[in-house]
C-alpha cells in the first residue's frame, strides 16, 4: 500500500499517541497524600490521658463548611476531643516553629459554642486556661492559614491548685531579699477570705495564694510583682480571717511596707483573671532615700529671700511626707519648699531631714555662703556746657555700704545710635565714698547734635553679684555743646 506524505504523517502521529498511552499505563502511580485522620470534627483524636502532647498534621488538612470561625484566614483544621472526668482547670498551648491558632468548643456539630472565658489563642500567646466540668466533652480545633509552614504541637495539661492556696497552708518567708512564686491558674478563694481593697473587685471570691512573712528586722521592705499586670498583693496582720487587718495593698506595681522585727505578716497574692504561668513576688530591703537640697539663689545676701526645696528622690516611688529644716542661724522650718532670709553675712550650714510615707529618713546638709555686696553711685557731676576740642572734668562718686572691695566705673556718652563707652576706671572702695575722676573732650559730632548725655555704671569683680543693682547706674542731665569758636571771633 502506497501512502501519500500526508497519510504517512497522520500514521506516525497515531503510533506516537499509542506508545505514550502504553508507557503511561506501565509507569508506577504516585498516590495523592490523604488528609490527616482527625481532619474532620467527627474523626477527632480522643485525648484520654493528661498531660497530652501531639504534633498536628496540617499539611493536607482541609476545612469543613461547618467549621466555626477562629480567624478570618482559616484554611485548614484538625480536631481533638477531651471529656473531663472531674471538675478542674486545664492549660493548653501550641508550640513549635509554625504559627497557628487553637479554639475550644462545647456542644455538637452544627451547634458548637466557644468554651467560657476562652478565645482563639495563637502559638505566640501564653498558655491558655480552660475550666472544665466533669462529664463535658471539649472540642479543640487547631487551625492555620494558607501561609502556614513549620511544625505545630498541641499540649494540654491539668493544673492543680497551688500548695499555698489556703490561708492555713501559707508558704513561710523569713529572709529578705526573697523571690517566691505561685501558680494561680487553678487557685481558689476560701469562704471568709478578704478581698484586697486595691483590686477593685467586691462581691465574689477571686483566686489567691498565701504567704506568711516573719520580719527578721524592723525596716522598710519593697513588694513587687515583676512582669505581672493583673495581680494584687495585700498584706495583713492577724492570725485568722475574722481578725485580719489590711496594712498594705498594691495592684501590679512595687510598693513599700514598714515591718517590725518578729511580726508575722499574712501576704495574699490575688488574681482576678489568672493565667497558666507563674506569678512572682519579690521582697527586698527598700532602697535608701537620696536627699538633695535645692536653693533659688546660689549666692544670697541679707537682702534676698531664698527659697529652699527638698529634692529628695525615692527609687521605690514613695512620697515624702515630712521635711525638716535647720538653717544654721538658730531658726528652723518644715515643708518641702520653704523661704528664708538670713539676717547677717556668714557661712551657714543648712541641714535637711526628709521622711518618706513608710518612715525611712535621709539627711543632708549644704553650706550657704551669705555675702552682701552693695555699692551705689552716690553722685554724678558733669559740665553744663562745652565746645568741640575743649576738655572738661566728669566725676562719679561711688559709695560702698557693705564689704570693702574693688569697683569699676564705666563711662558712656550718647550718640545718635545709642550710648558708647568712652572711659573705664577701677578702684578699691572701702566702706565709704570714693570719687572716680574722668576727662572728656567734646567733638564736632557733639556740636552737630547740640548736646551730649553721659551715663555711668558701677560693677563689681567678675562673679560678684551686687545685692541692690537698681542704684548701680546713673544718667546725668544733658550737657549743651556749643558750636566751635572761629579764629576771626577769637
Amino acid at each position: 500500500m502506497n501512502l501519500s506524505s500526508g497519510g504517512r504523517t497522520r500514521l506516525r502521529a497515531v503510533i506516537a499517541v499509542a506508545i505514550t498511552a502504553v508507557l503511561a499505563a506501565l509507569a508506577p502511580r504516585v498516590a495523592q497524600a490523604a488528609p490527616p485522620a482527625n481532619d474532620d470534627f467527627d474523626q477527632a483524636v480522643a485525648i484520654t490521658a493528661l498531660p497530652f502532647g501531639a504534633d498536628a498534621d496540617l499539611a493536607e488538612a482541609t476545612p469543613a463548611e461547618d467549621d466555626p470561625l477562629c480567624t478570618t484566614s482559616d484554611e485548614a483544621s484538625v480536631w481533638y476531643d477531651y471529656t473531663a472526668g472531674s471538675d478542674g482547670v486545664l492549660a493548653f498551648d501550641l508550640v513549635g516553629s509554625g504559627y497557628g491558632f487553637v479554639a475550644v468548643y462545647t456542644g455538637s456539630r452544627g451547634a458548637l459554642e466557644r468554651a467560657p472565658d476562652t478565645g482563639c489563642s495563637s502559638g505566640w500567646d501564653d498558655p491558655a486556661l480552660l475550666r472544665v466540668t466533669a462529664g463535658t466533652t471539649y472540642h479543640f480545633m487547631v487551625v492555620v492559614g494558607g501561609w502556614w509552614s513549620g511544625s505545630i504541637r498541641l499540649t494540654v495539661d491539668e493544673l492543680l491548685p497551688p500548695a499555698n492556696d489556703h490561708f492555713a497552708d501559707a508558704t513561710p518567708i523569713s529572709t529578705v531579699p526573697a523571690t517566691v512564686d505561685t501558680r494561680l491558674g487553678a487557685a481558689t478563694g476560701e469562704p471568709g477570705e478578704p478581698d484586697p481593697t486595691c483590686d477593685g473587685i467586691t462581691g465574689r471570691l477571686i483566686p489567691s495564694a498565701w504567704f506568711a512573712f516573719t520580719a527578721p528586722r524592723s525596716e522598710s521592705i519593697t513588694l513587687d510583682q515583676p512582669y505581672d499586670h493583673q495581680s494584687a498583693v495585700a498584706v495583713y496582720t492577724g492570725d485568722s480571717f475574722g481578725a485580719l487587718t489590711e496594712v498594705y495593698c498594691a495592684n501590679h506595681y512595687r510598693g513599700v511596707l514598714a515591718v517590725t522585727a518578729g511580726q508575722t505578716y499574712r501576704v495574699q497574692v490575688a488574681y482576678w483573671s489568672p493565667g497558666a504561668g507563674d506569678t512572682l513576688l519579690e521582697l527586698d530591703v527598700a532602697p535608701p532615700l537620696t536627699a538633695h537640697i535645692g536653693l533659688s539663689i546660689p549666692d544670697p545676701s541679707t537682702l534676698d529671700t531664698v527659697s529652699f526645696s527638698d529634692y529628695t528622690h525615692d527609687e521605690a516611688g514613695q512620697p515624702i511626707t515630712r521635711t525638716e529644716w535647720d538653717f544654721g542661724d538658730g531658726t528652723a522650718a518644715t515643708g518641702r519648699d520653704v523661704d528664708h532670709r538670713f539676717a547677717a553675712d556668714g557661712d551657714y550650714v543648712v541641714r535637711m531631714t526628709a521622711t518618706s510615707a513608710d518612715g525611712r529618713t535621709a539627711a543632708t546638709s549644704r553650706t550657704v555662703v551669705v555675702r552682701t555686696h552693695d555699692v551705689r553711685i552716690a553722685s554724678f557731676t558733669v559740665p553744663v556746657r562745652g565746645r568741640p576740642g575743649k576738655t572738661k572734668a566728669v566725676e562719679v562718686a561711688v559709695t560702698n555700704q557693705r564689704i570693702p572691695e574693688h569697683a569699676t566705673v564705666t563711662l558712656y556718652r550718647s550718640t545718635p545710635g545709642g550710648f558708647t563707652e568712652i572711659a573705664r576706671a577701677t578702684q578699691y572702695v572701702p566702706a565709704r565714698t570714693v570719687a572716680f575722676p574722668f576727662n572728656y573732650t567734646f567733638t564736632p559730632e557733639d556740636a552737630a547734635v547740640g548736646r551730649v548725655t553721659f551715663r555711668a555704671v558701677v560693677t563689681l569683680a567678675a562673679g560678684v553679684r551686687d545685692a541692690r543693682p537698681i542704684d548701680n547706674e546713673a544718667v546725668a542731665p544733658a550737657t549743651t555743646v556749643l558750636p566751635a569758636v572761629s579764629e576771626s571771633v577769637r
